[in-house]
């Protein structure tokens, strides 16, 4: 399985090209995927639907518990 921040790198593009994708700011868009903050299930589906996973697939990131992020080695 797989993180939205793997998949990102991956595919190389950048947290501005995501933040517009999802029509939120770039640094919100950062909060998300470091896990400072969780996404909107709108956004997991649009996010889903970009890089053509199922959300399954990043099972792991979509569940991570965010309460505690500062705690949390990157993913």
């Amino acid at each position: 399985m797989k993180t939205i921040k793997q998949l990102q790198s991956e595919y190389g593009i950048s947290n501005i090209t995501m933040a517009n994708l999802l029509n939120i700011a770039p640094s919100s868009y950062c909060d998300k995927k470091n896990g400072r903050r969780k996404f909107q299930p709108v956004e997991i589906v649009m996010l889903c639907e970009f890089f053509e996973v199922k959300v399954n697939e990043v099972e792991n990131f979509l569940t991570r518990d965010t309460r505690n992020a500062n705690n949390v080695n990157s993913a």
